[in-house]
């Protein structure tokens, strides 16, 4: 090897050579260099759990779900799309869907939730809005059901009159029943019509009620305004009304 001079793209200024092209017995030295320069360059990638791209450190390559940390074999859910998940290594997750086993009682509906990925069981669903009204005579009263969590229709809904049970929803003459089912109005109240009343509702096979006992005010002896007569009296006779 020659000592030679490379010129620098400023026609004016002179660069030296590399140092191996100055002194030939120090090539040794400049290739050590270059390797530990590289060891320290992969000992940095390996500090931070990557090699090339992979994951060489398992403890370092935990997983990230909104801005938690995971380790490898953490499990944990992800409600916003409804799956459950498991990190695996590598930065990497394996996720199912999340499995639902909702089992409700005979007299409980299953209903969607906002927010729960699984439905949930509802008791309840049916009840009166007005249990207790208490009627005026010849004056038309009305008994309101609720139903929460699921929708019915009018079809969906039967009103009856108890003990004996007999089905109200048909005498228009004396009843009347609003469009979606849910209010049925007693037309004009009399003691006939006082008793116990229930708005029945079956929904995927399920049924559930809403409970009415209706009263008329007590009217007390005492209290019934006096009628005005007028009285002839005389002396040794029998008292006469008129």
């Amino acid at each position: 090897l020659s000592r030679t001079r490379t010129r620098s793209v400023h026609p004016h200024v002179l660069r030296d050579p590399p140092l191996w092209q100055q002194v030939p017995d120090q090539l040794p030295l400049a290739l050590m260099l270059t390797v530990v320069v590289r060891h320290r360059r992969v000992l940095l990638s390996r500090r931070a759990g990557y090699e090339g791209g992979k994951c060489i450190d398992a403890g370092d390559c935990s997983c990230e779900y909104a801005g938690q940390r995971y380790d490898v074999g953490d499990k944990y859910e992800k409600p916003d799309i409804c799956q459950s998940c498991k990190c695996v290594g590598n930065g990497e997750e394996k996720c199912d869907d999340i499995k639902c086993d909702t089992k409700c009682k005979e007299d409980e509906i299953e209903v969607t939730v906002d927010g729960q990925c699984c439905s949930q069981c509802l008791a309840n669903w049916v009840e009166a809005v007005n249990p207790k009204p208490e009627a005026t005579v010849n004056e038309p009263l009305a008994l309101t059901c609720k139903v929460t969590g699921v929708e019915v229709t009018a079809d969906d809904i039967k009103w009856v009159q108890f003990a004996p049970e007999v089905d109200v929803s048909k005498p228009k003459r004396i009843y009347d029943i609003s469009d979606d089912g849910l209010v049925l109005t007693i037309k004009s109240m009399n003691e006939k019509r006082v008793g116990n009343y229930k708005c029945v509702v079956t929904k995927d096979d399920v049924v559930s009620e809403g409970v009415f006992e209706v009263t008329l005010p007590i009217v007390h002896e005492d209290l019934i305004e006096p009628i005005l007569e007028t009285v002839q009296f005389i002396e040794g006779k029998d008292l006469v009304s008129r």
